[in-house]
């Protein structure tokens, strides 16, 4: 998903509950947003991986042109995602940060952050590939094909 819409969806959802649970403050909230977006730091890692580069802009062209790409074979997008690998995208990941906001409660917040952002890219996923392909840190880099 482009980080437009995560960055529009995440601000919703923190205002949202901001609104209904004032008490949840500030700080927290900030942490549910960035937490929601800068998963998508992975994305950048890999390009930098990939590509061997560290421009932010040509990353970001990259990831754009894949998109294009995968939404062009349509019903074809599981074959495709397997050439790309992302570290924070998984169950695996969510159940280590939920488990560590049992000893620090600011992780919580980033364990909502980081399921509401997945929960976002299943939705798309389910739009173009009619699957859920990407949903294991462990599964995907087994099956990732360079």
């Amino acid at each position: 998903m482009n980080p437009f819409w995560h960055f529009l969806f995440g601000a919703i959802l923190s205002l949202f509950l901001l609104f209904l649970f004032p008490e949840i403050g500030i700080i927290n909230i900030s942490i549910l947003f960035f937490s929601s977006i800068l998963i998508d730091a992975d994305h950048y890692f890999f390009y930098i991986y990939e590509k061997r580069g560290f421009n932010l802009r040509k990353a970001y062209s990259y990831f754009l042109n894949n998109k294009k790409k995968m939404k062009e074979l349509e019903g074809h997008f599981p074959s495709f995602s397997r050439s790309s690998f992302f570290i924070f995208h998984g169950l695996e990941v969510i159940l280590l940060v939920f488990l560590l906001s049992f000893l620090f409660k600011p992780f919580y917040f980033v364990f909502m952050g980081l399921s509401f952002h997945l929960i976002l890219d299943l939705f798309e996923q389910a739009v173009y590939s009619k699957s859920f392909q990407k949903i294991s840190v462990v599964n995907d880099f087994l099956n990732y094909k360079r």
